[in-house]
C-alpha cells in the first residue's frame, strides 16, 4: 500500500493503519512463535496449554523479535505493510531497550484499556505506551 506523501509531523497516523500492521506482524511474527514453541520446545498444543511458562516465552520472543525491528529499522513487519514508521519525538531511532520498554507499556496499556482506548481522545492519536515515552508514528517517505 502506497503511503501518502506527506511531512511527518504534518498527518495523523490513522488508527486503523495501526491495527492493520498490528494484525500483520501477529501472523508474520507471534503466530509462527506459537508454533516454534508449542510445537518444538512443548509437545503439541495440550502440553502448551498446560504451561504456565510457554505464554511467557512466546510473548518474550514477540517482545525481543519486534523491538529489535523497531531499533533497527523503525519499522515491524506490519509498519513496513502500511507505510508506518516510528521514531523518537526529536526524530532520533529509539533504543532497543526503549523499544522492549514500549512493548511493556503497550501490554500494560491493552491489560487496562484507558492506555489503547486514550488514542481515539486525543488529537495525535498517541496510545498511553506512545505518550509516556514520547515516541511518535508516522507515515514513512520510503
Amino acid at each position: 500500500m502506497e503511503a501518502p506523501p506527506i511531512n511527518q509531523g504534518a498527518i495523523v497516523v490513522s488508527n486503523i493503519h495501526r491495527f492493520k500492521a498490528f494484525v500483520v506482524d501477529m501472523f508474520m511474527i507471534y503466530i509462527p512463535i506459537l508454533y516454534i514453541v508449542g510445537y518444538f520446545i512443548y509437545n503439541g498444543k495440550d502440553d502448551f496449554n498446560a504451561s504456565t511458562l510457554a505464554p511467557l516465552i512466546s510473548i518474550s520472543a514477540y517482545c525481543l523479535i519486534a523491538s529489535i525491528f523497531i531499533s533497527a529499522k523503525g519499522q515491524t513487519p506490519g509498519y513496513k505493510a502500511y507505510g508506518l514508521k516510528a521514531s523518537g519525538e526529536d526524530d532520533n531511532s529509539i533504543s532497543l531497550f526503549k523499544a522492549i520498554l514500549r512493548f511493556i507499556l503497550f501490554l500494560f496499556s491493552c491489560t487496562f484499556i484507558i492506555g489503547i482506548l486514550m488514542m481515539f481522545y486525543r488529537k495525535d492519536k498517541k496510545p498511553l505506551h506512545d505518550y509516556i515515552l514520547k515516541i511518535k508514528v508516522f507515515y514513512a517517505k520510503n
